[in-house]
């Protein structure tokens, strides 16, 4: 995560690229610079989607067999009359002549005066008005019909189109004229005839500039792109030569609105439009049906347009601040798609055309410069990291610049390797050896290639021998031969971060596998108090789920400490010392030592608390036994020596400084005491010994013992003192056979106390019953006996050290004998616990793993 100086840079950065954009957006709307690109996308729409051909007009074209039957142009005007009144004569609603009548006709002069009637008598005829320049640079004039006849029309209008760059027709203006636009085009003229009833609002964009009053200059108003209705022929056309001849049938120019106009090859105006070259006449036509539909097309204004661009531009770039290399790639997709998309929907739908690629340039150009400058700042990025990581190898590899020969020596030594030499090149020195390997090694910033030789005996532990020889691979591969790096800056720095990388990555998953095998328990949590990293020791010490959230203090408070934890967390992060405290867990005996160390891992203040966790349940225990040793030494061993002290004090004082005689019977009775208070000192040291060689007993000096035997001989040491109660010692046994692997001294020791304690507990004339018994793979030995039994109170430390059955002060007894053995059934793998009702008896029960090698057992 970046810190928020690095991303405010960024985002600082990003900003200041997108404004140059959105300044390139207005500069390419104004110079409109590229503009062939827009049209050729506003062709493609249109072209794909034509829009309805007309369905009311006809065209009366004059075509090239008009020209055969009726003559060379130009026509008397007594024919064009003829049309009229044809058309009158079917009822058509009203005529537009896209033909020009400038002059008089010289050759027949009363024509013009028939033509003007039937113009006046069909009422609804629309004549051309053209507007041209005498010559190169010369006066613009407008040149009319003559008066006869424009007096006659009940309209007139221009029959200009608008050309783009291209050369290609697109557009018209609903208004011209010199000095101002006051003539209507010839199709706007004509619908505000047939509709004379509407009031009909003129579409299109009107200049921002003032218009010009000068009458040299054409001032022109409404512009409009026309949607055309496909490629010609799309409009309903006849001959002309047809109508006046009668061949078309009246119904065919009922109520149809007529368009004449000149479509011969040579005479008519032609026409480049998206659909290829088209008529003048057709043109008109749809430029009346779009007219008529209100479908023309209106461009956005220049001004409206560059202000959109610039504001699109600049919210879509910042709109993906934060977005990946990766998902600008595709935001910058979609912003072109829906941008191009949304121009179509304009022109089809809106009737607007908004020009996209003053926005389209932008958001492509800005993702290749913001890759490089990211790619820049990337680089640097990684050659610094990559700066860091090499210094951290280095750092952590310094064992690169010991000698070969002082590293292998140390293996050598705990392999036990004594025959064993370094050698140039693949030889072996002139020295017989029964190994050889070759390796690689750097010295001097050069790679050398030595020979490790040596001498591997048949007897040879195989986890030495594959220790010694892993070691020679581990110095072959401290250093590596230097690969060739890329001629490419990008992919050679990726690279050489990549092998830094997975140098610290072992360096990191080798620190890893250290904390997850420290012995103590590792916490570590963030300031708010959330863990962030546990090890495995931790988790098995205290039962942590893995996938569970971990809070501080509901961690703690489960560890009972003499203060408080949140005083002892201040302490620590205010005042930066460390802290130790001793804690008990809760609902355990177990006891820890708890460190705590407060760090600023990412910010100069402390941001991460580590606790480190150390089991001291043994060394209290360990404290706890040697107090109570002391307290034993000090008391109970103690005691029998100062009676005896006492004794001897005594009796020489009363006996010794008189001249009495002394009786046998007294001195008996003083050596008989004596005797009693040395043999309980005897038998407390002797079962402190018993104790210690229980507590050190291992594994590696057990054998095979038969519990049979070990329960007879247990039985032998104890039938005296049950003799001298009258005590019956009972037992019943399984015939099989029953061996363990153990010491069978101490199992010896273990019945003994537990039959000894048995008989001291019990009262004469009752019975000690013994029971030997194989439950599965365990053995099971039971001592049962009718004495006093155990409170339900003393149970549970009944097997602690020095601890006694509480009201039983007539029987002597260290307290140890219990302890010993709990802990000669837990050194065997087994257990031990106790079943007692006061006032009944108790019965010990101790489990034993049985011996499994049916072999041995068979022979």
């Amino acid at each position: 995560m970046l810190p928020f100086n690095a991303i405010s840079s960024v985002f600082v950065e990003r900003f200041i690229l997108a404004l140059v954009m959105a300044l390139l957006a207005i500069t390419i709307s104004i110079s409109r610079w590229g503009y062939s690109v827009d049209q050729a996308f506003y062709d493609a729409v249109l072209t794909r989607f034509p829009s309805e051909p007309p369905k009311d007009l006809l065209i009366v074209a004059i075509d090239e067999r008009s020209l055969l039957e009726i003559g060379r142009w130009p026509w008397s005007r007594r024919v064009h009359a003829q049309l009229l009144d044809k058309l009158r004569e079917a009822d058509a609603q009203a005529v537009a002549f896209d033909i020009i009548f400038p002059d008089p006709d010289r050759y027949d002069p009363q024509s013009d005066q028939i033509f003007s009637e039937a113009i006046a008598n069909f009422g609804s005829v629309v004549l051309s008005v053209h507007m041209e320049q005498t010559y190169q640079g010369g006066q613009i004039l407008e040149v009319l019909p003559t008066p006869i006849l424009a007096s006659s029309a009940a309209a007139l209008g221009h029959v200009h189109v608008e050309y783009d760059v291209d050369g290609v027709c697109r557009a018209v203006f609903l208004k011209e004229g010199l000095g101002e636009a006051y003539w209507p085009h010839l199709m706007l003229s004509l619908l505000n005839l047939v509709y004379p009833d509407e009031d009909y609002e003129i579409p299109g964009l009107r200049p921002n500039e003032s218009i010009t009053n000068s009458s040299f200059a054409i001032s022109r108003d409404y512009f409009n792109l026309i949607p055309l209705a496909g490629p010609p022929p799309q409009v309903e056309s006849v001959s002309y030569t047809d109508v006046i001849h009668d061949r078309i049938p009246l119904r065919t120019l009922s109520d149809k609105v007529v368009l004449i106009g000149a479509t011969a090859q040579g005479m008519g105006d032609l026409i480049a439009t998206p659909f290829g070259t088209m008529d003048g006449v057709e043109f008109n036509a749809n430029i009346y049906k779009s007219l008529l539909h209100k479908t023309t097309i209106i461009p956005v204004d220049v001004h409206l347009h560059w202000i959109f661009s610039c504001i699109i531009v600049f919210v879509l770039i910042l709109s993906g601040a934060y977005a990946t290399p990766r998902q600008y790639f595709i935001l910058t997709s979609v912003y072109v798609l829906s941008i191009t998309l949304l121009s179509a929907i304009f022109i089809l739908y809106a009737r607007l055309w908004f020009a996209p690629l003053a926005v389209i340039i932008p958001l492509l150009l800005f993702y290749p410069i913001w890759s490089w400058r990211r790619l820049e700042q990337a680089i640097r990025f990684l050659r610094r990291e990559l700066y860091r990581a090499q210094q951290e190898a280095e750092s952590s590899n310094q064992q690169i610049d010991t000698k070969l020969a002082e590293r292998l020596t140390f293996v050598a030594k705990i392999v036990g390797l004594s025959q064993w030499q370094i050698s140039d090149g693949s030889s072996d020195g002139g020295k017989s050896f029964n190994h050889m390997k070759p390796i690689d090694v750097v010295s001097s910033d050069n790679f050398n290639r030595v020979s490790i030789s040596w001498d591997e005996s048949s007897d040879m532990d195989t986890k030495y021998s594959q220790l010694w020889r892993s070691a020679i691979d581990l110095n072959a591969n401290v250093v590596e031969k230097p690969e060739k790096k890329p001629a490419e800056l990008v992919t050679a720095t990726i690279q050489s971060l990549r092998k830094a990388t997975q140098e610290a990555e072992i360096n990191r998953k080798f620190t890893r596998q250290c904390l997850e095998n420290i012995r103590g328990a590792i916490v570590v949590t963030n300031i708010f108090g959330e863990a962030i990293l546990i090890n495995d020791t931790a988790r098995s010490s205290f039962d942590l789920v893995e996938d569970k959230p971990l809070h501080l203090l509901e961690f703690l408070h489960d560890f009972q400490i003499d203060g408080n934890w949140l005083h002892l967390i201040q302490t620590a992060i205010l005042e930066q010392t460390d802290i130790s405290v001793e804690a008990k867990l809760v609902n355990t005996e177990k006891e820890y030592l708890c460190q705590l160390v407060a760090l600023n891992w990412q910010s100069k203040y402390t941001d991460t608390l580590l606790f480190s966790f150390t089991d001291i349940t043994m060394v209290k225990e360990s404290e706890r036994a040697r107090t109570e040793a002391l307290h034993f030494l000090s008391h109970d061993l103690r005691s029998p020596v100062v009676s005896i002290l006492a004794l001897i004090e005594q009796y020489r004082n009363t006996k010794l400084n008189r001249d009495d005689v002394v009786e046998k019977s007294e001195v008996n009775s003083m050596l008989s005491d004596i005797e009693a208070y040395a043999r309980k000192n005897l038998s407390f040291a002797e079962s402190f010994l018993q104790l210690a060689r229980a507590e050190i007993a291992g594994q590696s000096k057990f054998d095979l013992c038969d519990i049979h035997s070990v329960i007879d001989n247990a039985l032998l040491m104890v039938r005296h003192p049950a003799s001298q109660k009258k005590i019956k010692i009972d037992i019943s046994r399984t015939m099989d056979d029953m061996w363990v692997e153990g010491d069978g001294e101490l199992l010896e020791r273990l019945l003994i106390n537990l039959l000894t304690n048995a008989i001291k507990y019990s009262s004469s004339d009752t019975l000690v019953q013994v029971f030997a018994e194989v439950e599965g793979s365990n053995l099971v030995i039971k001592v049962k006996d009718q004495g006093h039994g155990i409170k339900p109170e003393d149970l549970p430390n009944i097997f602690q050290r020095f601890k006694r059955v509480a009201g039983q002060t007539n029987v002597s007894g260290a307290g140890l004998g219990l302890h010993f053995v709990e802990i000669v059934a837990r050194k065997h793998g087994g257990s031990v616990r106790v079943e007692s009702e006061f006032g009944k008896g108790s019965c010990f029960i101790v489990v034993l793993p049985a011996y499994q090698d049916d072999t041995l057992l068979d022979d």
